[in-house]
């Protein structure tokens, strides 16, 4: 079996990575076709081998010529790889091979026209921000309706898996969860900081990148409570006072980071793209052994946890929560095991691999 896969982001990229491995670990080949390939998520490649193909905000918008000339060059590469399937990880490139004519899976982990119609009802976005991306909405939601008849689809929460199964198609829910492939390499600290620490992993906090991501706000938080926020991944952000910002770490350090701390920290302000949201940072969090805080309306989440994440409302809950846990330090550390436990009889990307090589077998 020959499996390729093709992205519009670049590698690293866990979820592709922890895909393929799925493959090849029954020593099926495995190819990607994205636009780069610095290095790899889980440490090693998982791929058989690696091809360029070139991608841009015309190309997503289905735009001519650009979009038939990145067409035509995978058409070029899957002549080279002749797949038995393609894994298409998002909505753009299932639309192309679609349009080609190969057995596909259509991998939609974003979701992209519900989270760009998010984008558009920003109130910062100017007029030609929201001029394009109304149009992106209309294209990208055509382009999904169409997908989901063409192929079985792949993806990570209930809501979504429901939106495409009520179309009609035959979905698969694989959540983002950690691999045992990778946590195989992962070394956790054997000491927690002595002083009671939160963290949160993502770059939202110096320049807020979309408004379900909303975190504006948290800092005055935790200045006002005198505790120590750790922010993993905000190269814009500078460590002041008990804020401490740490650059990019590589995804496989992460964990070992992360589980010095006893808090790892999801408070998103309340959206409606939520429901279909289903972020991998909690059950990062939890595989470092940390007590996880997340916002309510990220369900698919609080599903997930089975009544172990913290849950808030606003930031007045998160601040009662934290004073709470900054008392118990016993408490937090036996929850942060227990979290731990859990997730890695629970929350494992390989708990899915049926899912996946059903989807396969829908495609071919």
């Amino acid at each position: 079996m020959r499996v390729l896969h093709v992205s519009d982001n670049s590698l690293p990229d866990a979820r592709v990575e922890k895909m393929a491995y799925l493959s090849k670990k029954r020593d099926w080949e495995t190819f990607f076709a994205g636009p780069g390939f610095d290095s790899f998520s889980l440490g090693e490649s998982v791929f058989d081998g690696l091809f360029f193909m070139p991608w841009n905000r015309y190309v997503r918008l289905g735009f001519p010529p650009y979009f038939q000339w990145v067409k035509r060059k995978l058409k070029k590469i899957i002549n080279m790889v002749k797949p038995d399937v393609i894994h298409a990880h998002d909505v753009f490139s299932a639309k192309m091979v679609c349009d080609l004519g190969y057995p596909f899976v259509f991998d939609d982990h974003e979701f992209a026209s519900l989270e760009k119609k998010s984008d558009v009802e920003w109130e910062r976005n100017d007029l030609s921000d929201r001029t394009v991306g109304r149009y992106e909405v209309w294209r990208w939601s055509r382009w999904e309706r169409e997908l989901s008849l063409r192929a079985p689809v792949i993806t990570v929460s209930h809501d979504i898996a429901e939106f495409y199964a009520k179309l009609g198609a035959k979905v698969f829910t694989v959540p983002n969860y950690p691999s045992l492939f990778e946590l195989s390499k992962v070394h956790l600290s054997k000491e927690k900081n002595e002083s009671f620490t939160a963290v949160y992993l993502g770059n939202d906090i110096s320049a807020s990148h979309s408004p379900y991501r909303d975190v504006k706000g948290i800092i005055n938080v935790f200045e006002e409570l005198g505790f120590r926020l750790v922010v993993i991944g905000d190269t814009k952000l500078s460590s002041k006072g008990m804020i401490v910002s740490k650059d990019y770490i590589p995804h496989l350090r992460l964990y070992d980071v992360m589980s010095q701390y006893h808090v790892g920290l999801l408070p998103w302000k309340k959206h409606w793209f939520h429901k279909y949201a289903n972020p991998n940072k909690p059950y990062m969090y939890a595989h470092s052994g940390m007590v996880v805080v997340v916002t309510s309306s990220l369900r698919n989440v609080v599903r997930a946890f089975e009544g172990r994440a913290r849950t808030i409302e606003d930031y007045s809950d998160l601040k009662e929560i934290l004073l709470e846990l900054s008392q118990g330090m016993d408490a937090v550390l036996k929850e942060g095991k227990d979290n731990r436990e859990y997730a890695l009889n629970n929350l494992v990307f390989e708990c899915y691999e049926r899912e996946v090589m059903e989807a396969y077998k829908n495609a071919t």
